[in-house]
């Protein structure tokens, strides 16, 4: 990653947290002059990620003050993101079915998985299956669940989504969330995706929840799950310590992922 990309990334991620920021702020955040940021603003904002405004930016405006573009949180904590699906990634065995989720943390995982394994892929994640797609790997076998698309998260829900789920057994799932509470509930913010994530958990035998650090505390609308229903929980080095602990004596299966060498 190039130091423009990186503080593309930075700025992304406080963006993503706060809802704006200010030049000046940037500048001292990354080291770097104004007449940098306002640059680096100017192609962040062609590329539809946030808007410019007087003395900074802002997230796009929505209807919901949390709302969080794509765009944006595809690019929100990026690196912890691939950590993440690195890790995961060698779960994975050949002859697997895997479902994965409509996640932006999850969406780098086939990545890492070897093009030879023959494998199942399960998911109603419109960008996720356009990717596989696009692959046309002869050893990979993609279910793309029907159902109404959610132009939010380019995802495929409700009624026709779950009567196709219900058809498969997938034996590994990957999937991410809002945020795991402080009460160790593991949260998320669209009603329709969590009705197919909570189905995933309770039916499938092992799954994989990938949460970057700022999931950790995070609080969501809808209740996915208990923590502890998760077969292991992979974090970053990033994550909180004493979370850490909580959730490993709340019975959770916590690994640590290594970032990825540079």
């Amino acid at each position: 990653m190039s130091r423009m990309q990186e503080r593309h990334s930075k700025i992304i991620d406080v963006l993503a947290k706060n809802g704006h920021v200010r030049t000046a702020e940037l500048a001292k955040l990354l080291a770097t002059s104004r007449e940098t940021i306002r640059r680096d603003l100017n192609i962040l904002a062609e590329q539809g990620l946030l808007i410019k405004s007087h003395g900074g930016a802002v997230l796009p405006e929505k209807d919901t003050p949390a709302f969080v573009p794509i765009k944006v949180r595809e690019k929100t904590n990026f690196l912890e993101k691939q950590a993440l699906c690195a890790y995961a990634a060698k779960a994975v065995k050949e002859f697997d079915t895997i479902f994965l989720d409509t996640s932006t943390t999850v969406l780098p995982l086939q990545h890492f998985i070897p093009r030879n394994y023959r494998l199942t892929f399960i998911s109603n994640s419109i960008r996720l299956i356009a990717e596989l797609a696009h692959l046309q790997n002869p050893n990979w076998t993609v279910v793309a669940l029907g159902g109404i698309v959610d132009y939010e998260i380019f995802s495929s829900s409700r009624y026709l989504a779950m009567n196709n789920l219900q058809h498969f057994k997938p034996n590994k799932a990957f999937l991410s969330c809002r945020g795991i509470d402080s009460d160790l509930t593991v949260c998320d913010t669209k009603l329709d995706d969590v009705e197919i994530k909570s189905y995933v958990v309770a039916n499938c035998p092992e799954t994989y929840l990938l949460a970057d650090h700022s999931k950790l505390g995070a609080p969501g609308m809808v209740k996915v799950a208990d923590a502890a229903a998760f077969h292991r929980i992979v974090v970053t080095e990033e994550a909180d310590p004493l979370f850490l602990s909580r959730l490993t004596a709340h019975g959770c299966q916590v690994q640590i992922a290594p970032p990825l060498k540079r």
